[in-house]
């Protein structure tokens, strides 16, 4: 039982978070991932619009299109400055990790058999949730790092890449907030299930 109230208290130090600091930031994040999908929306439009006017002026303004051209090329092209954006690494890496992280705590939970079945399905489903809103954060990035995908210049590939890391965060945020939670629950059980036993010692109950 000491042990298993050490892990709890490991759990509970590693994933307690200021709930009103959650809160604001969440807002935040909420507001950058609207921005996000104006943003893609506007390059997506804007890609359409270009390749039809490329068809369009093609015979009219021959000369002055292959100068637009040109620079519309370099657009598609994805930079090394893009590629080393700050958090493009964590924002690759953080799915792995919060995986491992989630399979290393429910595993520990489950095997403490605090939890029924049902609740540890619904644990695992809000977990699919985050897991879900990740992934696709992963494929807008293919999007934005694929040469030919979508015309932005290098500074608007870097906000792309920079709201996608405030928004994975945010899904890192919502994962300790459920480990937090669960976590809470399992300390209030274990210390019922050790008074229970404490009464059933004391009265020579079985």
């Amino acid at each position: 039982m000491k042990k298993l109230f050490v892990f709890i208290a490991v759990l509970l130090w590693t994933t307690v978070f200021s709930q009103s600091q959650e809160m604001e930031q969440l807002k935040l994040n909420l507001e950058k991932l609207a921005q996000l999908k104006l943003m893609l929306s506007q390059a997506k439009q804007g890609y359409q619009t270009l390749a039809n006017g490329y068809n369009a002026v093609r015979d009219a303004a021959k000369g002055n299109f292959n100068l637009h051209k040109g620079y519309l090329d370099d657009l598609l092209q994805v930079s090394v400055k893009v590629r080393n954006t700050p958090g493009l690494k964590r924002l690759l890496d953080q799915p792995v990790m919060m995986t491992r992280e989630f399979q290393g705590w429910f595993g520990q939970l489950s095997a403490m058999g605090l939890f029924k079945a049902q609740e540890l399905s619904a644990m695992q489903a809000r977990f699919s949730q985050i897991t879900d809103v990740v992934h696709d954060q992963l494929d807008q990035l293919q999007g934005v790092l694929t040469p030919g995908a979508l015309r932005m210049n290098d500074g608007e590939r870097i906000a792309v890449i920079n709201a996608l890391v405030v928004q994975s965060d945010t899904q890192l945020v919502l994962l300790q907030k459920l480990i937090n939670e669960q976590t809470l629950i399992a300390v209030q059980r274990a210390q019922d299930k050790q008074d229970r036993q404490a009464v059933i010692r004391l009265y020579g109950l079985h």
